[in-house]
């Protein structure tokens, strides 16, 4: 009931759609709300000995690069990895996506992760998997 009546209040502010949970107990949204938001990534990564790519979005306001990234990297040399790359993409929110152009096209037709990411994700590939050719670098 309290949060009903908060949802409530916050519609009737005017609050942006992307904060808003389910409207109601029954709404199947929440199985995702809890496998996701209630998630401890941290016991997997202390435990993941292979070598990992994370990419951060600097201007994520869902995950926080400033809180986020130093978690991740101590969980990572808790396990003892010695192979994992933490980058953050200049300019990008959440989804990865540059957001002085986000803006200008719908969400559903916005490609890419700034000019920093591909290349970043090109030169790991490379490092790890020597698929990317010498032309192509």
């Amino acid at each position: 009931d309290a949060y009903a009546v908060a949802r409530h209040a916050a519609v009737a502010a005017g609050l942006p759609d992307a904060i808003f949970e389910p409207a109601g107990a029954d709404d199947p949204a929440w199985v995702w709300t809890r496998l996701n938001m209630a998630y401890d990534p941290v016991p997997t990564l202390e435990k993941l000995r292979v070598p990992v790519l994370a990419l951060f979005g600097e201007r994520d306001r869902n995950v926080a690069v400033a809180d986020n990234l130093p978690i991740m990297r101590d969980a990572l040399q808790r396990a003892g990895n010695a192979d994992f790359d933490l980058f953050v993409v200049p300019g990008a929110n959440h989804g990865l996506r540059d957001v002085s152009t986000s803006g200008q096209v719908p969400l559903h037709r916005q490609i890419g992760f700034g000019s920093a990411g591909w290349p970043t994700v090109a030169r790991w590939l490379n490092r790890h998997l020597s698929l990317v050719t010498s032309e192509s670098r």
